[in-house]
């Protein structure tokens, strides 16, 4: 698995619809990532250009990006039941609380292999790898010219810690996008960006995910967007999905539609596809490819 690392030179605010300005989200979701590329590949080449550039996105797949941790990099924790013979009730609110796990935890899930006390206790521990924090500012009306102050929050990464990504994609598009980072590390991602929020440092790097050899589930690295034709998804006899409302503002002042995507860590009995909608009148696209891991859900005579 191809992977890029990002490391922040500054604070990083990634905003979620519902709970506005005074909080924020500690990842980047695979949707924010198309658009801060796409952004970026238009800034360099005219809008000619920058169309056939998306619409080559239509054989991408882009993660949503993770927290990193030292030398070690988390995913999110799958919809499922962990494998173990204890009993788990002790640990129900620290699991269910439990958002992202360490990469060897990880397989062990993906691969259906049994837990010990040990290693529930310490896939529940927390780790700090960021600090949030909010600063006030002051707001002007435009037109009665009173002011008024806000909150925003903001991650502050502690060091060697950061976000990652993957990408799957052909070699000649992965140039194009690692040359659409190398302007975004001087322009960041995120919000309030003309504010210098969300500047980083990227590096490439492979790494080895141990999956399973007979993989009977697929589990989301990205969020979704299913086509019509894939409502039968949601009716498999194990499938666990939740999911997020996306928007936000476009850089012309523009409210961007409302959509609702299937999470990250959600699990379907047959592998997703998605779809990137478009929006001819408002010259917007919005991705919705899935990313997904082969893994091994347990039989149900094996949960009894």
């Amino acid at each position: 698995m191809k992977i890029i690392r990002l490391n922040f030179n500054s604070p990083l605010h990634v905003g979620e619809i519902g709970i506005g300005l005074e909080e924020c989200s500690p990842i980047i979701h695979s949707d924010t990532i198309f658009n801060a590329i796409i952004n970026a590949y238009a800034l360099m080449h005219s809008e000619e250009q920058t169309d056939v550039f998306v619409e080559k996105f239509e054989a991408v797949k882009i993660s949503s990006a993770f927290p990193h941790f030292d030398d070690d990099i988390l995913f999110p924790k799958p919809r499922i039941n962990i494998n173990t013979k204890i009993d788990v009730s002790d640990y129900a609110k620290e699991l269910k609380r439990t958002e992202y796990i360490s990469k060897g935890y990880f397989e062990k899930i993906i691969n259906n292999e049994e837990f010990s006390k040990e290693e529930i206790e310490e896939l529940i521990k927390e780790r700090e790898f960021f600090k949030d924090y909010q600063i006030p500012k002051v707001y002007l009306d435009r037109e009665t010219k009173e002011s008024d102050f806000f909150f925003i929050s903001l991650i502050k990464f502690k060091e060697d810690c950061g976000l990652w990504f993957s990408i799957e994609c052909e070699n000649g598009v992965y140039k194009d996008i690692c040359s659409c980072l190398r302007l975004l590390q001087d322009e960041g991602i995120g919000g309030k960006r003309t504010w210098g929020y969300g500047l980083f440092e990227f590096r490439e790097e492979d790494i080895d995910i141990r999956l399973p050899n007979k993989p009977n589930m697929h589990l989301l690295l990205s969020l979704f967007y299913p086509y019509e034709n894939e409502n039968a998804l949601f009716n498999g006899e194990n499938a666990s999905w939740d999911f997020v409302i996306r928007g936000g503002w476009r850089k012309t002042g523009i409210r961007k539609p409302r959509i609702k995507m299937i999470k990250e860590g959600s699990v379907f009995d047959s592998m997703p596809i998605g779809k990137i909608l478009k929006f001819d009148t408002l010259k917007f696209h919005h991705y919705g490819l899935a990313y997904t891991i082969p893994m091994v859900r347990r039989e149900k005579e094996d949960e009894k």
